[in-house]
């Protein structure tokens, strides 16, 4: 069965974008992504977030459209997740552009991450117009995860363009090379860059000429959505590099955790280990020797159903002075 290239799902939000924009309103574009998205290697002119913000200028004459790229190289889904949470309401987003289709990894974790991401995003205060997009990796099985992200989109009502899959047609009958498109396994090149804002341009227009369709959230989820649904502790050892007391006990009632915490090639990065309910669960390792310096994310199962629990943490004892704890979610 051929792949699907364009999907455009519940179109209000994008009708309500469309008159911000013809109206001279402001308005607030924000990409969350990764590389690709972030434009590694590529001048500025040419990386595709700020051609889509010139085609808004353009096509609607309107010179107050802001563009917010918050991608962060290396990280998948479950940090665009965590972003929402803690970052992009600030930008009180009108579109918000994902895509993490070779960042995320194929397993229940990443798809429940990505399906979050969806949930969370539709429900931030601006109810703003959110889309997707899919690259891939280099040849006809390159790495991508569209298949399961374009049947979670579809389950939401979430437009999207399929552009690995377009690409590997245009490929096919000889529109492009793959050279053309990149200068390495995964990553575009400007002209690759320019291909994709074309495609994301194409679903646009075809956006503003549509009908408008709302189409109501699903009750139930497709793999899981209950990372879209956290609270978050606030403690004055979360967010502090610093130190870390020698041991913090708090209950939770509450089925799963969410941690997110800093990781660094700098020696002194140390251990910090969790009890659950007096039995020993895991240690996160913060110090990566062949990594940079970048949030890491462990999602902790506890039970069923929401139930009472103890929760433990100590660092390590072997003088590894820092672990940095970003946020500890609960749900």
């Amino acid at each position: 069965m051929r792949e699907k290239k364009y999907y455009l799902g519940d179109t209000s939000r994008f009708q309500k974008l469309f008159k911000k924009a013809r109206q001279q309103e402001p308005v607030s574009l924000v990409f969350l992504g990764a590389s690709v998205t972030l434009g590694f290697k590529i001048p500025e002119e040419d990386q595709f977030p700020v051609r889509i913000k010139q085609y808004f200028t353009d096509t609607f004459q309107n010179n107050r459209i802001s563009l917010f790229n918050l991608s962060s190289p290396g990280l998948p889904s479950i940090h665009g997740l965590y972003q929402c949470y803690h970052e992009v309401s600030a930008y009180n987003p009108d579109l918000i552009v994902l895509d993490y289709s070779i960042n995320d990894q194929k397993n229940p974790e990443f798809r429940t991450a990505y399906e979050s991401l969806l949930v969370k995003a539709l429900s931030l205060p601006a109810s703003p117009a959110v889309m997707s997009f899919f690259v891939k990796g280099r040849g006809e099985d390159g790495y991508t995860c569209a298949p399961h992200m374009s049947i979670t989109n579809e389950h939401y009502g979430v437009a999207y363009a399929n552009i690995g899959a377009q690409l590997e047609e245009d490929i096919r009958t000889g529109l492009l090379s793959w050279t053309d498109y990149s200068y390495d396994d995964k990553h575009p090149g400007p002209e690759g860059h320019h291909y994709i804002a074309e495609k994301i341009i194409y679903l646009l227009q075809a956006m503003e000429t549509a009908s408008p369709v709302t189409l109501p959230l699903p009750k139930t989820p497709l793999f899981g959505n209950n990372l879209a649904q956290l609270t978050f502790l606030e403690k004055p050892w979360i967010s502090n590099c610093q130190s870390f007391p020698s041991s913090v006990e708090f209950t939770l009632t509450c089925r799963t955790l969410f941690i997110s915490y800093m990781v660094d090639t700098t020696p002194n990065m140390g251990q910090l280990s969790m009890e659950i309910d007096g039995v020993y669960a895991f240690t996160l390792d913060a110090y990566r020797i062949h990594e940079w310096n970048h949030p890491a994310y462990k999602v902790q199962p506890l039970s069923e159903k929401k139930e009472p629990h103890k929760i433990r943490l100590y660092p390590d004892s072997a003088g590894h002075t820092v672990f940095y704890l970003l946020a500890l979610g609960y749900h």
